[in-house]
């Protein structure tokens, strides 16, 4: 991945060739695929893992994966694409968690969602302090403004359940437990069948 990651960082400069600025921020899980390659070429990055029960992740994203195909293709299962957004979730992880092993303390700092939703600006603010930063009052005041405007369902929710792809929370929670037993995540509270999930 190191010619993709060269050509990212020419994507970000050219990006701010212009207007300069002090930091960027990009989320994205993608990286926990190859996170060597990421930190060979931003060494001064400062990584952020957030950790959530894969669950309601995986079954979003197979969701979501099918969405995109449909109008593609005239498959009606939409099974071979979950399982395909699984495997590739499972690898994710998997290559995420023996880079972490083998890096040891302090190459990234590791966030639960439950902590970030609870509450936002706490996190963030306890982010920045271990990182030897402070959030100023402008990026707090930012932060809060947009949390105010733009709450969680501004936009709809997306509806998903594992069911659709012969799945259960359990059964995933099981595939998955190496990964959240050593980051200690805690299942989350899913809706009902049919109901709407964030």
């Amino acid at each position: 991945m190191a010619p993709a990651y060269a050509q990212h960082r020419l994507a970000l400069q050219t990006l701010q060739s212009r207007q300069p600025t002090e930091r960027w921020i990009l989320k994205t899980p993608n990286h926990l695929w190859h996170l060597g390659a990421l930190l060979a070429a931003y060494p001064d990055a400062r990584i952020i893992w957030t950790h959530r029960d894969p669950g309601p992740v995986v079954t979003s994203l197979a969701s979501l994966a099918n969405a995109g195909q449909r109008p593609l293709t005239n498959r009606r299962d939409p099974r071979p694409a979950a399982e395909e957004w699984k495997r590739k979730c499972i690898f994710a992880l998997d290559s995420a968690v023996a880079f972490d092993e083998k890096s040891g303390e302090g190459w990234c700092r590791h966030v639960h969602y439950d902590a970030l939703v609870a509450d936002p600006l706490g996190t963030v603010r306890g982010l920045y302090r271990s990182f030897g930063d402070d959030v100023g009052d402008l990026h707090a005041r930012r932060m809060q403004a947009f949390l105010e405007d733009r709450p969680k369902d501004v936009f709809g929710r997306h509806r998903y359940d594992p069911a659709d792809f012969g799945w259960t929370y359990a059964g995933l929670g099981e595939e998955f437990s190496d990964y959240t037993e050593r980051y200690h995540i805690g299942p989350e509270a899913h809706p009902p069948v049919g109901m709407f999930a964030g």
